[in-house]
This record gives structure tokens, sequence and C-alpha cells, in this order.
């Protein structure tokens, strides 16, 4: 919803504030995101989370393929720093067939795979928005498209163990001078987000953002966006409807950046001469 959402490229332009979009997979889960976005947050900065609603009933283990794929495939440092118990889930989930296809490849690597016309790195410009998903390119075939969030729809977050990982972000964020503001990601509207399930979720997700402290901007009713605005789910946005859906942005986010940062922490003094990169 963020990397094909949002375009940083124009919020830097209207607010002259360096911006780049780490928008990635879902799958991933939070607490992978948050650790990428302490890799690079410096002191000074300001971290807009756009969470999908999903995302918030996984906490450092994610019961998805593609999770468990790239902690063994692709982060074994990540992958080594989970609790021990974490690090054993995620072994038993890889499946024997992608055991023996990671062996196969020491010998026989695989070959690249063929670029595709959106989902693929070459696709994202220098700020990090995603490239090619004009309207002119929607696949022919998009069954993910006309859809709804189970989570939101369905008033499924009654649990909802990412806040402890948002709260240790948080927590180190402020430790680091580095300012946290959160908002509604891009969805398709849908008859079912207007249920008291629905709002009843949807407030879970503002009470838990208030109790950290960390302002939500914009509104729900921004996050939504007619069905021809999306691509190939009812989470990624057309480039037309990302431009239009970060325009509704960049107000809230203008005025939240006007307001005073957290203060500066003891750890983060060091760093408050720092020359962005």
């Amino acid at each position: 919803a963020t990397l094909f959402g949002i375009h940083a490229e124009l919020i830097e332009q209207r607010l002259d504030y360096p911006t780049v979009n780490m928008g990635t997979h879902a799958g991933l889960g939070i607490a992978y995101m948050l650790h990428l976005a302490k890799q690079v947050a410096k002191a000074g900065d300001t971290v807009l989370l756009t969470f999908e609603y999903n995302t918030f009933s996984f906490g450092e283990v994610r019961r998805d393929s593609v999770f468990v794929d790239y902690m063994m495939a692709r982060e074994a440092e990540y992958f080594r720093s989970l609790p021990i118990g974490a690090q054993f889930e995620i072994a038993m989930m890889t499946t024997y067939s992608r055991l023996r296809r990671g062996l196969k490849n020491r010998f026989k690597p695989e070959k690249p795979p063929p670029l595709t016309p959106i989902y693929h790195p070459s696709h994202l410009n220098v700020y990090g928005d995603q490239l090619n998903n004009e309207a002119t390119n929607r696949p022919a075939y998009t069954p993910l498209r006309y859809g709804r969030d189970g989570a939101l729809a369905f008033d499924l977050l009654k649990e909802m163990p990412a806040v402890a990982n948002i709260s240790e972000f948080v927590s180190w964020a402020r430790a680091n001078n580095v300012r946290v503001v959160a908002t509604y990601p891009n969805i398709m509207d849908n008859p079912a987000y207007q249920t008291q399930r629905a709002k009843r979720a949807l407030q879970r997700v503002r009470d838990a953002y208030a109790q950290l402290e960390v302002p939500m901007i914009g509104s729900f009713e921004e996050s939504l966006m007619p069905s021809p605005a999306f691509l190939d789910t009812f989470y990624h946005l057309t480039r037309e409807a990302a431009r239009q859906r970060t325009e509704r942005l960049i107000a809230d986010l203008e005025e939240a950046l006007k307001q005073p940062g957290p203060p500066r922490a003891a750890a983060a003094q060091s760093d408050s001469s720092r020359e962005r990169k």
C-alpha cells in the first residue's frame, strides 16, 4: 500500500523535505520493516508509519511463505538476532522442497527471474517509488483487486502483537531524536468498512498509536479510494491514483512536520550535527 500508493518524490518536491519510500512486501511483517527503518533513520528524521491492517496481527514471526523464505535465504543476520523460539518456529515452517531447492542452488544457481512489467527492483525510482504501475499496465486478470481486508472488515484485530514491536521502535526513535507519525494505509473502498465491527477494528489501531503518543495524520476517509484507482490488489494503487492520494496526504504531513520533534536524548546528541546523506 505504501510502495504503490505514496509518491516520496512528490512529497520532497512540495515540502522541500528529503523523502524516501521504504514501503515493501507486507508479508515481511511490521517487526522486520521497523528493523529496516532503524538501519537508515538518523537524528532529525521523521518516520511515517503506514502499515496495512492485517500486519498488526503478527509479531516477530509471520506465518507466510514470503517471510519464511526471505528470513532463511536472505536475512541470516536478522534471523540469528531473533529469540531462539522464533528461530525454531521459522525453521519448522521451511518446507523440505524449499530446503532441497536451496541446496541445489549451491551447486547450480538458478537464472534470475525474467524482467516483469511491474514486480522487479529495477522498477523503482531514486526515491523508492514504484514505477510502471500506470492504469494502462493493469494486468488483464486481477483476482485480488476486488476484495477487502479481512482484518479490518471482520474485526480480527482483537490481538495485535505487532503493537509491541511498534512500541519498541517508538522508544528507540525517541532515544535517537527521530520523529514518528502514522497514517492510514491506502485501501479500496468497501461497504464492509462502514460496519460497527470494522469501526471497532479501526479504533483499536487509533488507540494503539494514541497510547504510544504517536499522532495519526489524515483521516480514514482520505485513505479510501474507488476500485478503478487500483492496479492488481485492493491495496496497490495505480501511479495516477497514488499521486492523488499523496496530494491528500501532503497538507497533513506538512502540518505534522511543523510540530516540535521529540526532545533530544543523550544518545542522540553526538548525531545532531551529522550531515544528511
